[in-house]
């Protein structure tokens, strides 16, 4: 914040008038809740991980366990995450990150954390949600776009290509 700690400025555009305290945008007529974005697109997004996944490169350096596990790790390389770094010595670095692996696997239902060593360190990722709470329509269109980027590259597939089997599949 401008203007030192605690000061809000008074001026607010629509967008966060309509927002109120809650968080959740809605009409600033009516109060009726606003969609931000379709549940088509939502869910077509995670039906085009799901056949990512299946589609996954068993040469890739990153190997998901599962589609859940693929949209974390998309995400945080869209860097839609928050991190967590874990200061040590460079030569603690590979052992801290196999003990905090094993107590955040424990945490995440078995799910394998998301981390990487570093020379001062290990970082933790941790990809932030895209549920219609948390991400706007925009927000949404931007990390979208991103995974739909990374994916091409990885699979060398045209998301196009992969959005026509990902329809294909659900038929």
């Amino acid at each position: 914040m401008e203007g030192g700690a605690g000061v809000q400025s008074v001026m607010m555009s629509n967008t966060e008038k309509a927002l109120g305290a809650s968080g959740r945008q809605a009409c600033p007529t009516c109060g009726a809740p606003v969609r931000q974005r379709s549940q088509a697109a939502h869910n077509h997004l995670f039906a085009i991980i799901t056949t990512a996944w299946k589609l996954w490169p068993s040469d890739h350096p990153f190997q998901p366990e599962d589609p859940e596990h693929l949209r974390a790790y998309l995400l945080v390389k869209a860097r839609h995450f928050d991190k967590l770094d874990v200061k040590c010595k460079s030569s603690d670095a590979i052992g801290l990150r196999t003990q905090l692996d094993a107590v955040i696997r424990a945490f995440c239902d078995g799910k394998p954390p998301l981390m990487h060593a570093y020379p001062w360190g290990v970082r933790v990722f941790r990809p932030r949600s895209i549920s219609y709470a948390a991400a706007d329509r925009k927000v949404f269109n931007a990390v979208s776009e991103t995974v739909f980027e990374i994916l091409e590259v990885t699979l060398g597939v045209k998301i196009e290509d992969l959005k026509r089997e990902t329809q294909m599949e659900a038929a």
